[in-house]
């Protein structure tokens, strides 16, 4: 049978009141924190607050270290039951514990003066291990199942902001080992290649840094393909900077990492920082017989020779805001993926029948970058895009969320 509104209203206050004593012990809904709380056990006896307790308890003679650290203990009591503490006039009477009460029941509080931003920031500290990617409703929402605290969303920002703040000292100190990183990667890896340099005359701030073992060296010049993608992706941690990767492709075509790079900030002189490296640990030369996959301009300055692809994606997504549609769509990776010349002069004209203008658009990117029909034969390698990279970046996705040596 359907219970109705008062008997389901005393259910839910018979419930909650059966929660608190479990959960305290036993505090009544209006509570005195003074000699009326609870009597100590030995008058003699001294009883010290334990600060690492759960939820507060007073006693009549508690000892504190401080003021503080008293504060912190009535902070504590008031989220964990849910009451607001007021200060009586009365000079001994002490402090005063109360509940909002509508028709004479007694309910918790879910919005208390004492859930501060510094408690907050206390409570959260142990408890989330990486407050990166920690939006402020999932803080708030954590806060109201853990607290029971209604928190603003503006003050879980802050409180956001304030434990990345404090977090900050912990990967400034991690980029300070880097050197010591280098100097151990290199005892234990025979022949690999690892380079940090700071910025300007200060030796301890870190400027990039190079990666490439020397597994990895011998593994492509053995077994893999003469072909190399290049590309980068934003590190998400709070000190921010770049992660700039060379992938290549192995004999059953599959990923295949070769070296990569830390840097602050991704420009024209650390891509070319990063190429000459390349180049030296590889032994590539001019680039006569290697195919490079970016757009990027610096690669024509450091290999001279090189067959240079641009990726397919990134050129149809600049084509496709003037030509938008399925069909175009479909007709542009037809043209991409043509094998001979008049193969991809039909897939033109096919185009062509579809609006007039579109091909002269796309003929402005050079078919030499992307269509296959143009691409030289000595990488075995007939792919289009970069993928390759797009792919190992979103691998990588969780671990640049980690501090610099949990990345590396």
């Amino acid at each position: 049978m359907r219970e109705n509104y008062r008997t389901k209203l005393e259910r839910i206050v018979r419930a909650q009141r059966e929660a608190e004593l479990r959960d305290g012990e036993g505090v009544p809904e209006t509570v005195r924190i003074d000699a009326t709380v609870v009597p100590a056990p030995n008058p003699n006896a001294k009883v010290v607050y334990d600060p690492t307790t759960p939820s507060s308890a007073f006693v009549v003679g508690m000892i504190f270290q401080n003021v503080a650290e008293f504060r912190k203990a009535l902070n504590k009591y008031a989220v964990n039951r849910g009451v607001e503490l007021t200060r009586m006039n009365q000079p001994k009477s002490g402090l005063l514990a109360k509940r909002r009460a509508v028709g004479g029941l007694c309910y918790r509080e879910f919005k208390v003066r004492h859930s501060t931003q510094k408690f907050l920031v206390d409570y959260f500290k142990d408890r989330i291990t990486n407050f990166h990617h920690l939006k402020a409703k999932e803080l708030k929402a954590r806060a109201m199942k853990e607290l029971k605290m209604d928190v603003t969303e503006i003050k879980c920002k802050r409180v956001k902001a304030e434990l990345l703040k404090e977090l900050q000292g912990d990967y400034l100190e991690e980029y300070g080992l880097l050197w010591n990183y280098r100097e151990e990667l290199l005892l234990t890896n025979t022949g690999s290649t690892v380079e940090v340099l700071s910025i300007g005359n200060n030796p301890g701030e870190f400027g990039c840094m190079y990666m490439c073992f020397d597994a990895l060296k011998k593994g492509w010049k053995a077994g893999c393909k003469p072909i190399i993608g290049l590309d980068g992706c934003f590190l998400k941690t709070i000190c921010k900077g770049e992660l700039l990767i060379t992938i290549g492709r192995d004999a059953n075509n599959q990923i295949f990492p070769i070296s990569w790079t830390v840097v602050r900030t991704k420009s024209k002189a650390t891509w070319r920082w990063f190429l000459n490296h390349l180049k030296q640990d590889f032994n590539l030369g001019d680039g006569s017989k290697l195919t490079l996959i970016s757009l990027l301009p610096a690669i024509k300055e450091e290999f001279h020779e090189a067959e240079h692809r641009w990726c397919a994606q990134h050129i149809f997504m600049r084509w496709q805001k003037r030509w938008n549609g399925g069909d175009f769509r479909k007709q542009f990776w037809m043209c991409a993926r043509s094998t001979f010349e008049e193969s991809f002069q039909d897939q033109l004209e096919d185009m062509d029948a579809l609006v007039n203008g579109s091909i002269e658009h796309l003929l402005t990117y050079p078919t030499h970058t992307w269509c296959n029909a143009y691409f030289r034969f000595h990488s075995k390698c007939d792919s289009v895009d970069n993928n390759m990279c797009e792919s190992f970046n979103g691998d990588l996705l969780a671990a640049r969320k980690l501090h610099i040596l949990g990345l590396l």
